[in-house]
């Protein structure tokens, strides 16, 4: 099971970097927050099934949803429409590099409201080095005035911002899961519950700035909606959990660092992107800053060499 693992480690990454592309197909037809409701829906309907057949329990009290109201917010709804909106504007390639310095907030958020993500020189370093990589990306536009395209990577910013504050809040919801639920119940019980909540934030806006009922989503974009809904949710999402169970989180973690990566290639490849200097120079410090804040802290000598070397 670990060499299939390992055959598998880069199978999230290129699934979640290719969601970029699908999302710019599906823009065609259907607008960012009747998209995110609908791959929502698309989602929650596979979910489901899943629940049933695993035997995972959903809440049931009012207790016991309202957290995942917030972890809805922060994690899809605002979000998925956020970048949904942004790529409007901007190329999917360009997207994709934005959604890797997640990450790097989480390390900031982490040490500032917990008491086991202390904030370490390497660590410090390396969310600097990603935030010069937001600052490469955003160029000289911003002296040209505040336009719809600097707006549209400073949502993609607040959308990397907002997943981070919903890695952050996901720690605080586990413990309040009823005891003695582990494992894939416990897991679909979180993801499904968000998505539930999701859609019940989502269709408000859907009906009031948006008209879903004369949306006619063509063959094709049904297809790139199937996909996010279940080939991003199900295949990338049981796929990283199975690594993470088998390598360990940060193993499983550096499938994080394709996202980026693929996104880049399928934009250039399938919609003609093009790759911009500054893009690489950013998608370089972004993904140094990752690498320095995950591995940094490795590189301390411990006390005893220190003493051995004075």
């Amino acid at each position: 099971m670990k060499k299939l693992a390992q055959a598998l480690l880069i199978i999230p990454g290129i699934i979640w970097g290719a969601s970029f592309i699908a999302v710019e197909f599906a823009l065609v037809d259907v607008q960012p927050i009747t998209l995110t409701l609908m791959r929502s829906l698309i989602s929650t309907v596979m979910l489901l099934i899943m629940c049933y057949f695993l035997k995972s329990q959903l809440p049931r009290t009012f207790q016991e949803w309202w957290p995942f109201f917030f972890l809805a917010l922060c994690n899809q709804a605002v979000p998925f429409v956020l970048l949904s909106w942004a790529q409007i504007y901007i190329d999917a390639g360009l997207a994709s590099i934005y959604m890797a310095v997640m990450p790097l907030f989480t390390v900031l958020l982490a040490a500032g409201v917990t008491s086991d993500e202390k904030l370490t020189f390497w660590k410090l370093a390396g969310v600097g080095c990603g935030l010069l990589g937001i600052i490469v990306l955003i160029g000289t536009e911003v002296f040209n005035g505040i336009g719809i395209n600097v707006v549209a990577q400073l949502a993609l910013v607040t959308a990397s911002l907002l997943y981070a504050i919903g890695a952050v809040l996901t720690r605080f919801v586990y413990p309040l899961q009823p005891e003695g639920m582990t494992g894939w119940p416990l897991r679909l019980r979180m993801v499904t519950a968000q998505f539930i909540m999701s859609i019940l934030i989502l269709i408000p806006g859907s009906l009031w700035l948006e008209e879903p009922f004369a949306m006619r989503p063509s063959l094709a974009t049904w297809g790139w909606l199937i996909f996010l809904g279940i080939g991003v949710t199900a295949l990338a999402t049981i796929t990283y959990f199975f690594l993470i169970e088998e390598l360990g989180a940060g193993a499983a973690s550096m499938t994080i660092y394709l996202i980026p990566i693929a996104g880049v290639i399928a934009g250039v490849l399938i919609l003609d992107e093009t790759f911009r200097p500054e893009m690489g120079f950013a998608l370089f410090l972004i993904l140094g800053g990752i690498a320095v804040t995950n591995l940094g802290d490795r590189f301390k000598p411990n006390p005893a060499e220190q003493i051995a070397t004075q």
